[in-house]
């Protein structure tokens, strides 16, 4: 199973390539449908969506401990889980993303959207121009776990901790 940004449809994608032929299907975003709206809770119903502007790059981030709410009589509240977390580059907008990929949760990480700009900051107050590319390294449990943004009309790199 891989992962892919389609940067056209503004969507992103799960391939299941172990099946023939391949499964594709749409875990964020609208098919076609550009923008910047967040997901600041978890998928609900087929109208309830995140978008994105031209997905171009993601990075897998470690698992994160979360409290989640109960989704069934046999899922205690507040019980604790890992969260496995999928950064993405919206390039088009010039921000940084997360999913949340047990919930699909989408919320904005770095930038304002459509602020172009390398602003340094925290959240939305800190800017990219053009993001490109994205990679995570180190740990939480080392308290390292560091993101690495190629940042495209700005020729840096730049990184998020």
């Amino acid at each position: 199973t891989g992962i892919d940004p389609d940067k056209d449809k503004h969507v992103i994608r799960k391939i299941e390539m172990s099946a023939n032929p391949l499964i594709v299907t749409t875990i964020a975003g609208v098919v076609g449908t550009y923008g910047t709206q967040d997901r600041p809770t978890p998928r609900n119903s087929a109208f309830d969506y995140a978008l994105f502007n031209q997905p171009v790059a993601l990075a897998c981030g470690p698992a994160v401990p979360t409290r989640r709410e109960a989704d069934s009589p046999l899922d205690p509240v507040g019980e604790d889980s890992p969260t496995h977390t999928l950064y993405v580059v919206d390039r088009a907008s010039h921000l940084i993303r997360q999913i949340e990929l047990d919930t699909f949760r989408v919320t904005t990480l770095v930038g304002s959207p459509y602020r172009a700009g390398a602003i340094e900051g925290i959240g939305s107050g800190a800017g990219t121009n053009g993001p490109s590319g994205i990679a995570s390294s180190g740990s939480l449990e080392a308290g390292n776990h560091k993101l690495w943004i190629v940042d495209y009309f700005e020729n840096v790199v730049r990184t998020i901790q």
